[in-house]
């Protein structure tokens, strides 16, 4: 992208630090197509695993622009965007809030894999609330 060109509007809270507003321009550059359909899951992987300010910025973007998602990302692309993305949680409250999202999203076609998803986070929270004190020992 040339320095001139301006990045799309993208509907998103606003970002609290240069990082995040680099990630939100990122997400924003999927809106015009100026990544490719096929990318543009591993774009969001690669956001969430990068960071868990990373995660909150595509959750966000997610949550505000599902319309533009369900209109442009189908079969494979939607299930790879949704099981490999907001994974990266751990906590019994990301899990509620994320879970009925999803149910009133109405998302079939991704179905196994927003399942798959949720049901990672909440494995990952369950871990967390049973050996979270005895992992914070270990490195502190």
């Amino acid at each position: 992208m040339r320095e001139k060109e301006k990045a799309p509007a993208v509907k998103s809270k606003k970002p609290t630090c240069r990082v995040i507003k680099k990630l939100v321009l990122h997400l924003g550059w999927s809106i015009n197509n100026q990544i490719k359909a096929c990318n543009l899951p591993f774009a969001y992987v690669g956001l969430c695993y990068g960071s868990s300010k990373g995660a909150d910025a595509t959750w966000d973007y997610i949550q505000n622009n599902m319309e533009h998602i369900k209109k442009n990302c189908h079969g494979f692309l939607l299930q790879a965007m949704f099981g490999r993305t907001l994974c990266v949680y751990g906590n019994q409250q990301k899990y509620d809030e994320i879970k009925k999202f999803f149910e009133e999203a109405k998302l079939e076609t991704a179905g196994r894999a927003i399942n798959q998803m949720l049901e990672k986070i909440q494995i990952r929270a369950k871990m967390l609330e049973r050996d979270g004190e005895a992992v914070t020992a270990y490195f502190s």
